[in-house]
């Protein structure tokens, strides 16, 4: 009882060997025995009481270790002076340990007044002093307060240098601190110099093989690695790991542990994922030993290596583990710690890369409604938080909330890190991403330089990070239509990838479908299949089957495949991806939707368009609903309704929709993108159709303009520009300015796509109508047969472009006197064209309209007559009373009247053809002549011979007029005349 000094010393030794457990039952009785012997010797006693509190803390007993200090407190109140230094050095002990426990408020108040009473005490040049201003910097660190933080660290900082001098061991520990905290600032360069010169500072007063220099090189490899020094980064960790290593001591087993820890993150990052999880798996082994299972460090340990094995698709186990280190801190710290918000915040990203989103969503509000009542506001971390609920927004095709929450976490990043920190780069380049998707492509572009800047400042431009965002500014300048720059940003953001990432990496597979977008996008189509299948496979064997990742790489590939004519594999593909889609996300999400409308296409080209147009219709709605009427993705489907109401023959719905879609287009991507000339072309079509010629024309070159200035001449959608054009040649009797086009279209198109694709048959098939105009049948049956084998290859017997090959064989058939062939071609064109098109398709009354030449030429007048009328009939519904294809029908059905001696019924059905052709096509061309010619024979069958109508007056007879070029066409062309109507 009499030798108190020596059982603490013994206590002392206890705890520097490892047997610390015994050391707090030696100190309570130290306490016993000073309150025996003189009650009134409050300091003693104070001080053993407090010796008992700290061992608490050191033994990880956070509960009564925090009883035991409030007792400190009490002590001091009732027995010693309420502003001594010993009341100050309780209150930091208490901070830290409300701290710990993510009580900030509690912390701060106690961190905070033992401050003021050393300050008041000693004044501000005083070691005490800096130490409270040093756990107090550690606090407003950890609630967000980086200003002040750094501010207390610099204080404390010129104190210990003042007084210590500037080679001390604390003034090292102020250092590493004020390091680490710039590192979190963003301030990379300053923090590194600031680390290495508390290194020399541990390596000159503890020596090389301190645990304080191990932790040092643990440091300034955290500041390499995020650098992109890699190969310094990895020569400090092994250098710190094998002073740990050197010691047996439990604290050093920790911090083994947490260097093996930062040491695996490394080798994450850098993809050496299998020496990664060995680390993470030892790290986490160390802890276990050493703290138990349940101790919220454990925690740590157990995200990073499911995150690890998340990024390899090891699914299961990574859900196991987050969920594991989720309730070991709910457990050890309550519902309400930053570090539980912090291990949420993890497991909503792993959620997120499941395609789990809902899931993800309600976690990460969960962190972040702790973070918001923890830490705050306006702290970092909740702006993570923020960033994570926005990207779970934007999966869900929620993009206005998404953006509102995005915008939040920027305001927060720019004011508590500054404009120039890597996390608030991350929050600009999801932004942009969402102005993307909005198509708001004229925001995104500078926030993603933006983004870019940053990036490069901090980790250097060939550095993976700032490879992501090179690879989706790169995508946006394929949407905007600036190809050649987007595939040098791919290129270059692949070629980083593929220098730093394993063979199968997502980040690899993200920038190789971006890569097969613009391909696809600029008619490189075997590219962009090859690029496709690369990202698939890495995505199915890391993501699997089922993932909304892989979908995307499915639908990427269905569209390819379409173009390149393999049906049957896209429509497989498609249905794949739609069904992974609409499981996940349901009907109406915009992926679902992005389905939908290459279903449409497919379904359109397949021949199936009541089915195309149902799609559209859906995937329009849905879009409508998300993005709204003026987004780039509207105008895809209002584009695709345009087109298959065109081919439905709902004409004047078709113009509506490609007036729409030319508006969006226009108004969003410009009047010299190629999505803006996809619809003029698409639209020109439409007016040949119409019979308006003219419009036809300008929206033709305009798109071909376009097309030429960005694609050059040996390109798909140029050949599709110049196929239309040979088509509004043809149909003006321009037949060399028709030939010209198309065998030029006709060239680039078995170049890009062999000699088999269907948009082969499509120009083989125009051009057999072309030679059949200019009377070389022989060619023109040639090339039929060519297209409809074709056709027959690519499409079921039943589809209408068969359809379309059996019209074109009847018609050159008929003209070279094979009758009853060309009657078995038109009979099935009509079978396939009412099945596959309807009974009242303009198609369908094209073929009545051959068929009945054809029998009015066999002498079967009474099925002639009855065949134009129902073409009549067809073409009035359809066209309308004053198409120049009605007036087609109306003039044979007045010649096979004639024919028949109907001839009052014939004159006056021919005076309305003639009314209507002379306000067409004028006066002097050949279809008003030939009309004339009728209408003249039926008056003299009834007898007239005076011509008092104003028609017969006004028609006269004249020679022929010499072809024009088609250059300036329609501001000098009067006679415009459709053949083979």
């Amino acid at each position: 009882d009499q030798h108190i000094p020596q059982l603490a010393k013994f206590a002392k030794f206890l705890n520097e060997n490892g047997m610390e457990h015994y050391c707090k039952n030696i100190y309570l009785r130290c306490e016993e025995i000073a309150i025996n012997q003189d009650p009134n010797n409050h300091l003693l006693i104070f001080e053993y009481k407090q010796l008992q509190a700290k061992q608490s803390k050191e033994n990880g007993e956070r509960a009564i270790a925090l009883a035991q200090y409030i007792n400190c407190l009490d002590y001091i109140e009732s027995h010693l002076d309420p502003l001594d230094e010993y009341r100050s050095t309780v209150l930091n002990s208490l901070g830290q340990i409300y701290r710990d426990s993510g009580e900030y408020s509690k912390a701060q108040s106690c961190l905070e007044d033992a401050l003021s009473i050393q300050t008041q005490k000693f004044g501000t040049q005083n070691l005490a002093t800096a130490t409270s201003m040093h756990n107090l910097a550690l606090l407003y660190k950890d609630i967000g307060e980086l200003q002040k933080a750094e501010n207390l660290y610099r204080s404390a900082l010129e104190i210990k240098a003042k007084l210590l001098g500037n080679k001390h061991y604390e003034t090292g520990v102020t250092l590493n601190n004020l390091s680490i905290l710039l590192e979190y600032k963003g301030e990379n360069a300053q923090a590194c110099e600031l680390q290495k010169e508390a290194l020399a500072i541990f390596q000159e007063t503890k020596g090389e093989f301190h645990h304080d220099t191990a932790a040092s090189y643990c440091n300034l490899a955290n500041l390499y690695r995020i650098s992109g020094d890699i190969q310094e980064a990895e020569k400090l960790f092994n250098n710190a790991i094998q002073i740990y290593e050197k010691h047996s001591k439990t604290e050093d087993e920790l911090s083994l542990a947490h260097a093996l820890n930062g040491y695996a993150v490394l080798l994450h990052n850098m993809s050496r994922f299998s020496d990664a999880e060995i680390l993470f798996r030892k790290s986490l082994e160390i802890r276990i030993k050493s703290l138990g299972e349940k101790h919220p460090i454990i925690a740590l340990s157990m995200q990073g290596l499911a995150l690890l094995l998340c990024e390899q698709g090891n699914y299961n186990e990574a859900k196991k583990l987050m969920n594991e280190s989720l309730n070991i801190r709910i457990n050890s710290l309550g519902v309400n710690h930053p570090y539980v918000a912090q291990s949420m915040y993890s497991s909503a990203h792993l959620f997120y890369e499941l395609g789990d989103y809902e899931i993800a969503k309600e976690m990460y509000q969960n962190s972040l409604q702790i973070r918001k009542n923890q830490l705050g506001e306006n702290h970092p971390l909740t702006a993570h938080s923020l960033h994570g609920l926005s990207n779970c927004h934007s999966e869900l095709g929620d993009y206005k909330q998404a953006e509102k929450l995005m915008n939040q976490a920027v305001a927060i990043q720019e004011k508590a890190l500054g404009l120039n920190h890597p996390d608030l780069a991350s929050s600009l380049n999801n932004l942009a991403n969402l102005y993307t998707i909005q198509g708001l492509y004229q925001k995104a572009k500078p926030v993603y330089e933006r983004a870019m800047e940053i990036k490069g400042a901090v980790y250097g431009y060939d550095n993976r990070s700032s490879a992501g965002t090179m690879t989706n500014l790169a995508g946006l300048l394929r949407n905007t239509g600036d190809f050649k720059e987007s595939e040098k940003l791919f290129n270059e953001s692949i070629a980083i990838y593929e220098a730093e990432l394993p063979l199968d990496h997502l980040h690899k597979a993200h920038a190789y479908h971006g890569y097969a977008e613009l391909h696809n996008e600029i008619g490189e189509l075997v590219t962009a299949k090859e690029f496709h299948d690369r990202s698939m496979v890495i995505r199915e064997k890391i993501l699997g089957d089922e993932h909304p990742h892989t979908a995307h790489s499915m639908h990427g590939l269905a569209v390819v495949l379409h173009e390149l004519g393999d049906h049957k594999e896209s429509e497989k593909l498609h249905d794949q991806a739609f069904n992974i889609r609409s499981n996940k996300f349901g009907q109406a999400h915009p992926q679902t939707a992005q389905s939908m409308h290459g279903m449409a296409i497919l379904s359109h080209d397949k021949g199936n368009f009541d089915q195309a147009h149902q799609l559209h219709s859906q995937a329009l709605s849905i879009r409508q609903s998300i993005y709204g009427d003026d987004h780039p993705h509207t105008a895809h489907s209002l584009q695709g309704m345009a087109s298959v109401l065109h081919d439905k023959g709902e004409h004047q719905e078709s113009h509506d929709f490609h007036d729409r879609a030319f508006y969006v287009r226009e108004k969003v991507l410009g009047n010299a993108h190629p999505h803006t000339a996809h619809t003029l072309s698409s639209w020109g079509a439409l007016m040949i159709d119409t019979g308006d010629f003219e419009t036809a024309d300008r929206h033709l070159h305009d798109a071909l303009h376009i097309r030429r200035k960005i694609f050059g001449d040996d390109h798909l959608h140029t050949a599709t520009s110049l196929h239309h054009i040979g088509m509004l040649m043809h149909e003006i009797g321009e037949y060399d300015a028709a030939e010209k086009h198309h065998q030029h279209s006709l060239k680039v198109r078995k170049a890009k796509l062999g000699d088999n694709h269907p948009v082969i048959a499509h120009s083989l098939h125009h051009l057999a109508l072309l030679h059949h105009s200019k009377g070389n049948h022989d060619d023109a049956l040639k090339l039929h047969q060519n297209a409809l084998a074709i056709r027959m290859g690519v499409y079921d017997v039943d589809h209408h472009l068969i359809a379309h090959s059996h019209h074109g064989l009847g018609l050159t058939k008929h003209a070279m006197g094979l009758h009853d062939s060309a009657h078995e071609h038109f009979d099935t064109a009509i079978r396939i064209k009412i099945n596959s098109l309807g009974k009242d398709h303009p198609h369908v009354a094209r073929s009545y309209n051959a068929l009945a030449e054809l029998k009015h030429h066999q002498g079967d007048y009474d099925e002639s007559h009855n065949l134009h009328e129902k073409a009549l009939d067809i073409r009035r519904k359809k066209l309308g009373d004053d198409h120049h294809l009605t007036a087609h029908s109306m003039h044979g059905l007045a010649h096979i009247k004639h024919i028949m001696g109907d001839q009052l019924n014939a004159q006056e059905i021919m005076h309305k053809v003639l009314d209507m052709r002379m306000k067409l096509f004028g006066n002097n061309h050949d279809l008003t002549l030939h009309s004339f010619d009728i209408f003249k024979a039926i008056n003299q069958k009834l007898g007239h011979t005076q011509h008092d109508d104003h028609i017969l007056h006004s028609v006269q007879r004249v020679a022929p007029k010499p072809k024009q070029s088609s250059e300036g066409l329609f501001s000098k062309l009067k006679n415009i005349f459709r053949p083979n109507a």
